[in-house]
């Protein structure tokens, strides 16, 4: 599986460039995401789910199917959020199990095994190129280098 990275900031891109890690199936492009051939968009919940459907479940990536004819690919999977749970002070807080692991590379590790999952057992479309359009993923911040880091690390464990 490819993975192409879209944002329209040359600056943004240049960190991912800087901090993704070499040797991976990833592309950088500056484009709109809609103007990327694709099979799957990656998208955060809280833009896919009101969109696409579905319901959000902590600790597991979703695969949604896209019939709006708006542009994107047909599928659009969501990565996981870490699970949470409330503290004595009934603060939300990431659960113990979960709380070592960085949220981009649990959300995006989940991710690109739910679609390993979905191409092994045969559904249909197959996925070959997953797009990751960084202002759907929140992922947009030209100060953050921890998230491509994460996200190359993940993508090589993962398709590695």
């Amino acid at each position: 599986m490819d993975i192409i990275v879209t944002s329209t900031s040359a600056p943004l891109l240049d960190v991912w460039r800087r901090h993704l890690g070499d040797g991976l199936p990833v592309e950088l492009w500056e484009a709109e995401a809609r103007d990327v051939p694709a099979d799957a968009v990656a998208m955060a919940g809280m833009f896919a789910h009101e969109r696409y459907g579905g319901r959000p479940e902590p600790g597991r990536a979703k695969i949604l199917r896209n019939g709006r004819g708006d542009g994107f690919p047909g599928l659009v999977v969501v990565p996981a959020t870490r699970p949470m749970t409330r503290d004595a002070a009934g603060q939300a807080v990431v659960r113990p199990e979960s709380a070592d692991v960085g949220p981009a590379y649990f959300g995006i590790s989940r991710a690109l095994d739910a679609l390993r999952e979905w191409n092994t057992a045969g559904a249909e479309p197959r996925v070959d190129v997953l797009l990751f359009p960084l202002g759907l993923l929140g992922m947009d911040s030209a100060a953050d280098s921890a998230t491509p880091a994460s996200v190359g690390r993940a993508v090589r464990e993962c398709l590695g």
